[in-house]
């Protein structure tokens, strides 16, 4: 069965719960139309490196073969941990994160928003910067656990423990995140 197949079945079942109205098939129809035209020369090169997920949950890591390059970080991911645009484009499961956990679209203004993409929360660059300078180790990968930094404010780093435990997918990720979260506390007192 091929894409075009599975979506059609999609859509005929999702046209059964609203009758009288316009056509799944039809709404969809131009962004399956623009990723078919876009994947091809997106998606090749990073097949042709044959390279597995750099998703990593826990311990374990994805196992499945490598599709699309994160536009924010540049690793490469499965379609399972990516979320993909239209334009074929991709963002690892990991970035969305970060940006999720910085601060909830609400609280943030318009001129507040940054155009860089975001780093990975081990990037090695990030861990020998000056914001962690005098900082101890253990503290440090706290605030990477949380992809915090210790300028950011006590709401700033509780909204990131927040949102990362609502992503969390496992025992050992959850007491991680809980054991970063009270490590920041107790040496912000």
């Amino acid at each position: 069965m091929d894409l075009g197949q599975i979506l059609q079945q999609a859509a005929h079942a999702a046209q059964a719960f609203t009758p009288n109205s316009t056509p799944v098939v039809e709404l969809i129809a131009p962004w399956v139309r623009s990723l078919t035209l876009s994947a091809p020369a997106r998606w090749l090169p990073v097949l042709a490196e044959h390279a597995a997920c750099a998703h990593k949950a826990g311990t374990r890591r994805c196992g499945a073969r490598a599709v699309v390059a994160c536009v924010a970080c540049g690793r490469r991911i499965c379609l399972s941990h990516a979320l993909v645009g239209a334009d074929a484009n991709g963002v690892c499961h990991d970035c969305v994160t970060d940006v999720a956990s910085r601060k909830s679209p609400r609280q943030v203004e318009r001129k507040e928003l940054r155009a860089e993409p975001v780093r990975p929360k081990a990037e090695p660059a990030r861990r020998g910067s000056a914001a962690f300078e005098g900082i101890e180790p253990a503290l440090q990968s706290a605030y990477e656990t949380l992809g915090c930094m210790p300028s950011d404010t006590d709401d700033e780093v509780e909204h990131a423990y927040n949102v990362r435990m609502k992503f969390a997918t496992n025992k050992a990720d959850k007491a991680l995140l809980v054991k970063s979260f009270e490590r920041i506390a107790k040496s912000r007192v």
